[in-house]
C-alpha cells in the first residue's frame, strides 16, 4: 500500500514476503522506527496536558476538523 511504501523508503519498517506463504508480507519495525514509535505514543499525553481536553474532547475535534476538511475538498 501507499502508506507501506512511504514508511518503507523513510526506514522505519522492513517488508518481506513470508517464507511459508508468499502470498504473506511480514512488516518489521527497523531501528529507527521503533524510535519513531516511542517518539509518537508521548504526543497524545502532551496534547492533554498542553489543552487541558480530556480524550473526549479531542475525539471531538478530531471528528469536527476531518468534517471541515471534508466539506473543503468535496465538490458540491
Amino acid at each position: 500500500t501507499p502508506v507501506l511504501k512511504r514508511l518503507e523508503e523513510r526506514g522505519l519498517i522492513i517488508r518481506e514476503r513470508s517464507k511459508e506463504d508468499e502470498r504473506s508480507v511480514i512488516i518489521t519495525l527497523t531501528t529507527e522506527g521503533n524510535e519513531f514509535k516511542e517518539k509518537v505514543t508521548m504526543i497524545p499525553n502532551a496534547v492533554f496536558d498542553k489543552t487541558g481536553c480530556n480524550e473526549e474532547e479531542i475525539k471531538s475535534y478530531n471528528k469536527e476538523i476531518r468534517n471541515l476538511l471534508h466539506m473543503l475538498t468535496t465538490e458540491q
